[in-house]
């Protein structure tokens, strides 16, 4: 109400702008806003992404860049964290909990309370439910990224296990019904 013509326009216009994020955009922009910490962080992180094999899904915000590193596996879609210019790391409890291994609610719970032992981290409980995120800089002592890498190492051998288990169990049923 109130708004001129032009105005409404121009909020428009901005409400729809976007721009393809990739690696050297996400990375300068991060490191202008949040430091060089925070994106030496981030490319550690999209290092161990690449030797993991995952796929980085570039986002497509106008003001905020993002990077999902997503783990594909037996023609499922795995949404483990994803990394912002705003200089956090989001965890993605909220899109986990449509498949197995984190399905289930206590597998949730044990991986919050994984990401919490990580040093000046404090999830609430009730984030498993959400996307809680924390500053990418918290992560810029060796220790800790390194603590926070092998528990992303840790999601994945899990979420293959369980599959692993899936298939097998699939296998024994088709078995029995013959």
């Amino acid at each position: 109400v109130g708004q001129t013509a032009q105005a409404q326009g121009k909020k428009t216009t901005a409400a729809r702008e976007s721009r393809q994020w990739d690696e050297t955009s996400f990375l300068e922009d991060l490191s202008r806003r949040h430091g060089a910490d925070a994106a030496q962080v981030a490319a550690k992180t999209l290092a161990w992404a690449r030797s993991c094999g995952l796929r980085l899904w570039w986002g497509k915000g106008g003001k905020d860049g993002s990077c999902f590193p997503m783990f594909d596996y037996q023609r499922e879609q795995y949404w483990l964290v994803s990394l912002w210019t705003y200089g956090r790391c989001e965890v993605q409890f909220q899109m986990m909990a449509s498949k197995p291994p984190f399905a289930d609610e206590a597998k949730r719970l044990e991986l919050l309370d994984r990401f919490n032992q990580i040093p000046g981290l404090n999830l609430p409980q009730d984030g498993i439910h959400r996307r809680p995120s924390f500053p990418l800089a918290l992560l810029k002592d060796e220790p800790a990224l390194n603590q926070f890498l092998g528990m992303l190492d840790w999601m994945i051998a899990l979420i293959r296990e369980t599959s692993r288990n899936a298939g097998a169990n699939d296998d024994r049923s088709m078995q029995h019904d013959s």
